[in-house]
């Protein structure tokens, strides 16, 4: 069975939390959310513009990925083309790392943004040193864009249209 996506919901925290946890999603995704009370209030907050998703693969939960509108207020607006749309994921499961979900994810969920919410330009940015990752999306489409530094931290942004 392919990659799924299932929306975020308030069952989801104690999940949601522990991968939040680990070693490995920290290395890269450290928000700051370390107690289930930061998490749900972080990732369930009523006016995110972000929509964030469980990543599902033969029918269990494996990861994270959320989507946010790109716009003109946006750090990476200038690089926006038509209905531009960002994203932003993480395997949560260690034992799932290593499998080229990661790439199925990604290509699915750009299939995604394009047929549910019109997307014709997506972006993501991982940081610089994040070498798994900048594999993973370029070999899904991306082309790097950028090179920049938001809130402290370098990151590679990088474009896909659809």
């Amino acid at each position: 069975m392919s990659i799924q996506f299932q929306p975020l919901q308030p069952e989801h925290l104690a999940l949601l939390h522990g991968w939040l946890q680990k070693a490995h999603v920290r290395a890269f995704w450290d928000d700051g959310a370390r107690t289930l009370q930061d998490v749900q209030s972080h990732y369930f907050a009523l006016d995110w513009d972000v929509d964030p998703y469980l990543i599902v693969w033969q029918e269990e939960p494996i990861g994270y990925i959320q989507a946010y509108p790109v716009t003109p207020e946006h750090p990476f607006a200038l690089h926006a083309r038509g209905t531009t749309w960002g994203m932003d994921l993480f395997i949560g499961e260690e034992d799932r790392l290593g499998r080229g979900l990661g790439v199925q994810a990604v290509q699915a969920f750009v299939h995604l943004l394009e047929h549910k919410y019109g997307a014709s330009r997506i972006l993501i940015d991982p940081a610089i040193h994040n070498s798994r990752a900048i594999h993973i999306y370029q070999k899904a489409g991306f082309q790097v864009v950028a090179e920049m530094s938001v809130m402290g931290e370098n990151l590679l942004l990088h474009s896909k249209d659809v």
